[in-house]
């Protein structure tokens, strides 16, 4: 059984790689071999950049980040793995197929990023923010190397949400309700893909911090 299953599993990424590098391919053709490139910036100003250059042959490419600014003082680092994330969400909506979310999808790409960068942190950068935010700026980012979609704004619009209460006994208690955001992006063929975000922090003793 476990082995069917991965043959299965096989087949899907396979299907979805064969989608990106077929689109790969065309927009070669359609661009006349150029390398797209594209370039945003985050609130603070630190860029955001990207070469994207494609091998006509495989379908393959390569997206490259360098001339991307240095990692912030603040949380909105991106590790490697989020850059990854959106990269293939991206290519989800630019293939002419519907394809399952899975890793096959980057199989066709080779991705370039400076360390100590914005989207390739030191392991001593806060990266919180990176998740939400500064991942839909790269979207933005590769939407607009393709030049897919306008990218006006990618930002999560966050609202972090808190309530004090009081315990029996004396004392209070803190809960974080969460960070809240939606974003609504276009696929190239006019699809609008919208997700929206939640996430519980739980609860604390702000006099224990």
């Amino acid at each position: 059984m476990q082995k069917y299953l991965h043959l299965i599993v096989e087949e899907i990424q396979s299907a979805a790689e064969h989608a990106v590098r077929d689109m790969l391919k065309t927009i070669h053709t359609t661009t006349h071999g150029a390398p797209l490139h594209a370039t945003d910036y985050m609130d603070d100003g630190t860029r955001i950049q990207l070469k994207v250059t494609i091998d006509p042959s495989t379908g393959g490419a390569i997206f490259d980040f360098t001339g991307t600014g240095p990692e912030a003082f603040g949380n909105w680092n991106a590790p490697i793995a989020i850059t990854n994330s959106a990269i293939i969400f991206s290519l989800r909506c630019l293939v002419n197929t519907d394809i399952p979310l899975n890793q096959g999808a980057i199989r066709p790409i080779t991705t370039i990023i400076p360390p100590n960068s914005l989207l390739h942190p030191s392991p001593e950068a806060a990266v919180c923010a990176g998740n939400v935010l500064t991942s839909q700026r790269i979207v933005d980012v590769v939407f607009r190397a393709f030049g897919a979609c306008a990218a006006s704004q990618g930002c999560m619009n966050n609202l972090t949400l808190a309530r004090t209460t009081r315990r029996t006994g004396g004392g209070t208690t803190r809960r974080y309700a969460g960070v809240v955001g939606r974003a609504v992006v276009a696929g190239h063929r006019g699809r609008a893909y919208q997700y929206d975000e939640y996430a519980d922090y739980g609860s604390g003793d702000p006099g224990a911090a």
